[in-house]
């Protein structure tokens, strides 16, 4: 028989994790499949498979909230989801959609667990028990917006279900001199405003409006702003080069690893893509990195993507007509191969109509049949004369010949293309990577240990399975 679950009320931008946490140590419980079954009893869920019964739904049971209230105030999907493809028209923490709660909800935006020392014991002292606060695990986040401190980290996330009090062992600082640098900066300032703004939003802004309003500030500054089929040198300043010279590089590769070590004017389709693409390729930290670089304020940005979302969409284009092969053939006969002629003689539908006859293999010719060219033509396809001989029947337009016969074998050159083509690596959607706390240590931004300041032993266990309970 299970015992009566013991309910905690979340402290102020309590993490979801920590919360869960607290609830172990409180019914002494040591996983969270028994934080589980003991919550389903609250509401009679237990039968239901997890997803359609996440773990967060029970925690917003147990904090007496409803499942939307508890997202916003004690998750970061929030941010994660600020921009998405996929149904952004729903409010964050619906209960509508409960598979996207169980997949992608108690995710983090970084690796690690962050704390800051004078805040864990402020906490103890006020609330009677030290908790993982929210606003410290976001992206970029590296002190304490109440203390203006350097935060700690404790690599192990699964210190998040034990008391930072008991993880100020394991933790160390981060360098002080480095974040002095960053708080000063004014693009990562605007950079964790966006963040801020973007966290008390209950609704996501549409991939597509968001590549709109970027696209059209981007455009101001003079960026690339469309797609291309390989990572090639580009003579155009892109977007990721801006990221690269707005942001302090130690700093931005923790958010995006490998960008500041990338070749200047070689585009970076994770970064550079959110000025063309309309579906979530890239993580909306990266819409975040644009909008504190192209815009002068998140309000301004904010504002840019809600015009975006309201303005009434133009098609980009008309949508060709279907045109069969024998209607482009006989087009082309009765205008005797000339465009110039299909264009007169079909002014609204021409360019369809030729492009139908190019992919035929049916080049343009010039409009008098009388020349050279002409003459060169019909000798070597209808009389089988030689190359040689075709193309001394086409001086001086040896090169307009050249063009009639590539024309003529397009579609031959497309099958080639398939048959010698080989797969490339591909280079657009790059995982979504999570900034490594290896990438602090490499470069030398943490620091030292964080000794207790309250003198308590370091809690050997965090770091185990499984994760008992603990005081404070």
């Amino acid at each position: 028989m299970i015992a009566m679950v013991l309910r905690l009320q979340p402290l102020p931008d309590e993490l979801d994790r920590s919360y869960l946490g607290a609830l172990m140590r409180v019914n002494a419980l040591a996983t969270e499949e028994e934080v589980r079954t003991h919550l389903a009893t609250l509401d009679d869920s237990a039968a239901l498979p997890w997803r359609r019964n996440p773990t967060l739904k029970l925690l917003s049971t147990a904090a007496g909230m409803d499942l939307a209230g508890f997202v916003m105030n004690h998750t970061t999907l929030p941010l994660r989801r600020s921009i998405t493809s996929y149904m952004p028209d729903l409010a964050h923490g619906c209960d509508s959609n409960l598979v996207l709660i169980h997949v992608s909800g108690k995710r983090s935006c970084r690796e690690g667990a962050y704390l800051c020392p004078d805040c864990v014991w402020e906490d103890v002292d006020f609330h009677g028990r030290s908790y993982w606060r929210r606003a410290h695990q976001l992206p970029g986040v590296y002190w304490c917006g109440k203390h203006r401190a350097p935060l700690a980290v404790v690599k192990d996330e699964r210190a998040f279900l034990q008391p930072p009090s008991q993880a100020l062992g394991q933790s160390a600082r981060i360098d002080g001199a480095w974040v002095d640098t960053l708080q000063q900066h004014p693009t990562v300032r605007r950079f964790l405003d966006l963040c801020d703004t973007l966290m008390d939003r209950t609704h996501a802004f549409p991939v597509i409006a968001a590549r709109d309003a970027l696209r059209a500030a981007a455009r101001t500054h003079g960026f690339r702003t469309y797609a291309t089929k390989a990572a090639t040198a580009c003579a155009d300043p892109l977007l990721s080069d801006a990221l690269v010279d707005g942001f302090p590089s130690s700093w931005l590769a923790q958010l995006v690893p490998g960008l500041p070590a990338k070749a200047r004017g070689r585009i970076w389709h994770q970064v550079d893509g959110v000025l063309w693409t309309a579906t979530s390729a890239s993580a909306a930290t990266i819409y975040i990195l644009a909008m504190a670089v192209l815009f002068d304020s998140a309000d301004a940005a904010i504002q840019a993507i809600e015009g975006a979302v309201i303005a009434p969409r133009q098609p980009l284009r008309v949508r060709s007509p279907n045109i069969t092969d024998d209607a482009a053939r006989e087009a082309y006969v009765q205008t005797l191969a000339s465009h110039a002629r299909l264009q007169r003689s079909h002014p609204a539908g021409w360019y369809p109509l030729v492009q139908a006859q190019l992919k035929l293999g049916l080049p343009g010719l010039p409009h008098a049949q009388s020349g050279g060219l002409w003459t060169a033509v019909k000798a070597f396809f209808l009389e089988g004369r030689s190359l040689a001989d075709a193309l001394a029947l086409a001086a001086p337009h040896q090169a307009a010949f050249e063009k009639v016969l590539l024309g003529a074998g397009s579609p031959l050159a497309m099958a080639l293309r398939e048959i010698v083509s080989t797969p490339q690596e591909a280079t657009r959607g790059k995982p979504r990577i999570r900034a490594r706390l290896s990438a602090l240590d490499a470069t030398g931004l943490i620091d030292k240990p964080v000794q207790n300041a309250r003198g308590g032993a370091e809690d050997s266990r965090v770091g185990r399975r499984p994760l008992r309970a603990q005081a404070h």
